[in-house]
């Protein structure tokens, strides 16, 4: 599909949007009927810290820009009165923050689906990325997981070496205690006093 002509004056929205959609790891696309406007204000100012940005957007210029950044999937999850949420960071924080938000705000917010990279989620699959644990803690545990082999292996080449200084300290005591039953003196034998 063509990309509609735009009025100028729409034309510098169109570039904010399409730097977001291009810039972003995670757009999720969320239903915001019924959310009063101090409501999206306070959501904006709380996601703002985590590195994350709630936009009220016109759909003609969201497919426009969408195409622009090479990104029109993203209509997907734009349907009807639609606000986005671009989160510039761990995509499993965002989702997280995102879907708790409005559990714990007690907002109408319907997550219609996202965007990660070019794949469009379903909202199915943006809970179970809310429910993944952060970035840096997977990065950890795969670490551990490669780490452990590691320790065994070691382990087991350090055990033959082990086992011969073990043979050989016993062997060194014995060897003291024979020398040391030798040097002393001993009693003689049919000697009565």
């Amino acid at each position: 599909m063509p990309a509609k002509k735009i009025p100028d004056k729409k034309v510098k929205a169109v570039e904010q949007l399409q730097d977001r959609i291009g810039r972003c790891t995670i757009a999720v696309g969320v239903d915001f009927r019924g959310v009063k406007g101090g409501a999206m204000t306070a959501m904006r100012r709380k996601m703002r810290g985590q590195k994350i940005e709630v936009r009220v957007v016109k759909n003609t210029l969201t497919r426009i820009a969408a195409e622009k950044a090479g990104r029109p999937d993203l209509m997907k999850v734009v349907q009807h009165t639609t606000a986005i949420v671009f989160g510039y960071g761990d995509p499993a924080e965002i989702a997280k923050a995102v879907c708790e938000y409005g559990q714990a705000e007690k907002t109408p917010l319907s997550l219609r689906g996202a965007l990660l990279g070019r794949r469009v989620l379903s909202l199915d699959d943006l809970k179970v990325l809310a429910a993944l644990p952060p970035r840096a803690q997977l990065v950890a545990m795969l670490l551990g997981q490669i780490q452990a082999p590691l320790v065994r292996l070691v382990s087991v080449l350090n055990g033959p070496s082990r086992g011969l200084v073990t043979v050989l300290h016993r062997h060194a005591e014995q060897l003291q205690k024979q020398v040391a039953a030798s040097a002393a003196p001993a009693a003689p034998a049919g000697h009565i006093s």
